[in-house]
């Protein structure tokens, strides 16, 4: 079923409002998107900052698989993302201009333009779970942030209005859940979000709050993790960090 949209001028964040009116009974799925959001949520905890004429929604769906396999939607998120931007601009922007960073990030080059924030909740009137996607794309604007690089879609010749992306990555985003289904299709999803991911061997560093660790991107693991290798040739596996290329 298409996913109806909810468009609001401003809300404090997409996510928060997503969940909120799922919570107390809105029919399911629906996108839920603002011209501004005055607490977009990062992850971490992070502040997103969340200006007029950038992208901001939310979708907020059922899902029926074990909630460990939920994470994986960041890298469903991803996949339609990049659908719907090549979708949207000429042949001329190459998928090499723009690429996936595990596990939520949209890069142009070396610099963030975009974000996805995955969040859930049990559903038991459905036997299920309630998931809420973010997208967040710096369009038009961007913040400075010591010590990291941030970009936004119109410094790489990407920019559409935000309700034409809207409806670009609505339509993705309903084919590759399809595809996911739920977690039984994850190896074609994976298989897709590696050719928009970095080349295997790119210098890399995660921190996972206990530990920073650098080596080099070996893939990822069928279940979606990040597997890395040290300078001795061994693979480590990672379901959670913050990835840096270096």
């Amino acid at each position: 079923m298409s996913a109806r949209i909810i468009h609001l001028a401003e809300t404090n964040s997409t996510n928060t409002e997503a969940m909120a009116r799922a919570l107390a009974g809105e029919a399911l799925p629906f996108w839920l998107t603002a011209d501004r959001q005055t607490a977009g949520k990062g992850r971490s905890g992070r502040a997103w900052l969340s200006e007029p004429g950038n992208f901001h929604a939310s979708l907020a769906c059922a899902i029926r698989c074990p909630r460990e396999r939920a994470p994986q939607l960041s890298l469903v998120a991803g996949v339609a993302v990049m659908d719907a931007i090549c979708d949207l601009n000429p042949p001329s922007l190459k998928a090499s201009t723009l690429k996936l960073k595990w596990p939520n990030d949209l890069m142009a080059g070396d610099a963030k333009c975009g974000g996805i924030l995955i969040e859930t909740a049990s559903d038991p009137a459905n036997c299920g779970l309630i998931a809420v996607i973010g997208i967040g794309l710096n369009l038009v604007s961007h913040p400075e942030i010591e010590g990291r690089l941030i970009s936004r879609l119109t410094d790489v010749g990407a920019y559409a209005p935000p309700l034409i992306y809207l409806a670009a990555i609505a339509t993705a985003m309903e084919k590759v859940l399809q595809d996911w289904n739920d977690g039984v299709g994850f190896a074609q999803i994976r298989a897709r979000w590696l050719d928009f991911g970095p080349p295997a061997g790119t210098q890399m560093a995660i921190d996972t709050g206990a530990q920073r660790f650098k080596g080099t991107f070996a893939g990822l693991e069928a279940e979606g993790a990040l597997l890395m290798q040290d300078t001795a040739g061994r693979i480590q596996r990672f379901t959670f960090g913050d990835v840096t290329l270096l």
